[in-house]
């Protein structure tokens, strides 16, 4: 595409940073589809969905449970840009109701429960923080699409001062796609690998051996590639 000579007037630079900012617009892109693939396959169209909800429900309500085991972790949120501090929660899950879910169904639920409790306390420091960090990742995305129709639409016959502006202009777009591409990712990153930590810690005292282990390394997968989980985020905030 880019020997084309319509695309001539594009600076040497600047085809490999636009080439880059697309690559990983279109791998975010399908972040989000896999993601969201996963979380609607396993959590809305299976029978999981009742046992969720129920226990949702019985969580937000702050019922009473009968043999619940109770965990603390004292650990708190790593947030970007905000000093949070350490609190003690408490997490209440019913061990027979994960009995009757697969690895995947499992750490939806344990997701779900970190996410409610740290709603229900009042976290607006960790709701903030993914909310911010989820939009400069959408806005990375636009830019990318601006970087690409500018790029498609660009006339022939043009002026070399107006080319020159329009590859100038194209520089600083894909700049700032980058950037926010790279901020949000690493800041996602803190947050789930804070979240990760806290469903280790519920989890360890539910499971198996061998399902923890596989467990603890789909969470570190996420904390890795925290895109993946982004759907199934927005939904439940």
């Amino acid at each position: 595409m880019f020997e084309n000579e319509r695309y001539e007037w594009m600076s040497d630079l600047n085809v490999g940073v636009t080439f880059v900012t697309w690559f990983f617009c279109f791998f975010i892109v399908g972040l989000y589809l896999i993601g969201g693939s996963i979380t609607w396959i396993v959590t809305w169209k299976t029978k999981s969905e009742l046992v969720y909800k129920d226990l949702f429900k019985e969580l937000n309500e702050d019922n009473g449970f009968n043999d619940i085991k109770i965990v603390s972790a004292k650990k708190g949120l790593r947030m970007p840009f905000f000093n949070y501090n350490p609190l003690t929660k408490e997490f209440q899950v019913k061990p027979w109701e994960l009995e009757r879910q697969n690895l995947a169904s499992i750490l939806n639920l344990f997701f779900s429960y970190v996410l409610i409790i740290e709603t229900r306390v009042q976290n607006t420091h960790y709701r903030r923080s993914l909310l911010w960090m989820t939009s400069l990742n959408i806005l990375a995305l636009f830019l990318g699409l601006i970087s690409f129709l500018i790029v498609l639409i660009t006339p022939y016959g043009l002026s070399d001062a107006t080319l020159q502006w329009f590859d100038f202009s194209l520089q600083i777009i894909n700049y700032f796609a980058m950037g926010l591409i790279f901020i949000s990712w690493i800041s996602l990153a803190f947050i789930y690998e804070s979240l990760g930590k806290l469903m280790n810690e519920m989890a360890v005292h539910y499971l198996s051996p061998e399902k923890f282990k596989r467990f603890r390394a789909v969470v570190g997968v996420y904390a890795f590639i925290p895109l993946i989980k982004n759907p199934f985020l927005i939904t439940k905030l």
